[in-house]
């Protein structure tokens, strides 16, 4: 079988990559991610009078506050904390009541960095929010809910300049969506749940990497059905230069037996 790789266009992602500098400093390419799931706590903003620089800062209580863990969305994280039960009985799933759901829900925990580096660069992902949301981290906003919609929208957010070595504070607004949104549709024959599925409702990521980091990642293969005969494999990624300054270097790849590399420059 003949195998090519093409369209190695700013990156070479495979079982083993690595970014080679110019200083011939060798440094890992794939990123470290930390899944930010454990030790979540959510609250109604109804009886609430702080904003979200309070809610982040590392002083702020949670007493009477739900715990829940993420992905969750408000509904389940009530019904984790037995506010409503047995709620697959009868008709109490629609008994539940929706007007607590019409106003934004807080989410919020505390994660640890342990210490940073030199060059080292944090992002914050956010694989799925329905249906807006503002987001606080160590009391400064990261993004507000005009540029956080949708719920099958992916938000990556630098937020090197905010964090902090030791404990870290995340907070989260999440705003319901209205009739008119373009939000999770639901079919006849599943029930729809009252608070319309708002929440965190995938995962929240911490992602480390140095001065350049690999994201988007993407392999397609193709293969010739008319003959079995040759396959194709095209790898695509975007590199990103997050430091101040330009950056050269070489991405190295190799695949089973199949090994190549490729020359890069990218300005900050």
């Amino acid at each position: 079988m003949k195998t090519s790789l093409k369209s190695i266009f700013y990156i070479i992602y495979a079982l083993t990559a690595f970014l080679l500098f110019s200083c011939e400093k060798k440094i890992a390419v794939s990123p470290a991610s930390i899944t930010l799931e454990q030790g979540w706590y959510i609250r109604s903003s109804s009886d609430m009078d702080v904003d979200g620089a309070a809610i982040s800062a590392s002083s702020f209580s949670t007493d009477n506050w739900y715990q829940t863990n993420v992905p969750s969305t408000v509904l389940a994280a009530l019904v984790h904390n037995d506010v409503y039960e047995d709620i697959y009985m009868g008709d109490n799933f629609d008994k539940i009541p929706k007007e607590q759901f019409k106003v934004p829900w807080w989410y919020r925990t505390i994660f640890t960095i342990d210490g940073i580096s030199d060059g080292e660069q944090y992002n914050i992902v956010f694989e799925g929010i329905n249906y807006q949301a503002n987001i606080w981290l160590n009391g400064q906003l990261v993004a507000a809910a005009d540029s956080v919609e949708q719920p099958f929208r992916m938000f990556d957010f630098a937020v090197t300049d905010i964090i902090t070595p030791g404990e870290n504070v995340l907070a989260v607004e999440v705003i319901p969506p209205e009739d008119d949104d373009l939000t999770i549709g639901w079919v006849d024959w599943n029930p729809w749940p009252a608070d319309n599925n708002m929440g965190i409702w995938r995962q929240v990521k911490l992602i480390k990497t140095g001065a350049v980091g690999l994201k988007n990642i993407f392999v397609k293969p193709f293969l010739n059905t008319s003959n079995l005969a040759e396959a194709s494999l095209t790898i695509s990624a975007d590199l990103v230069n997050k430091s101040g300054g330009d950056v050269s270097g070489t991405i190295f790849c190799k695949i089973g037996e199949i090994s190549v590399k490729h020359e890069f420059t990218l300005q900050p």
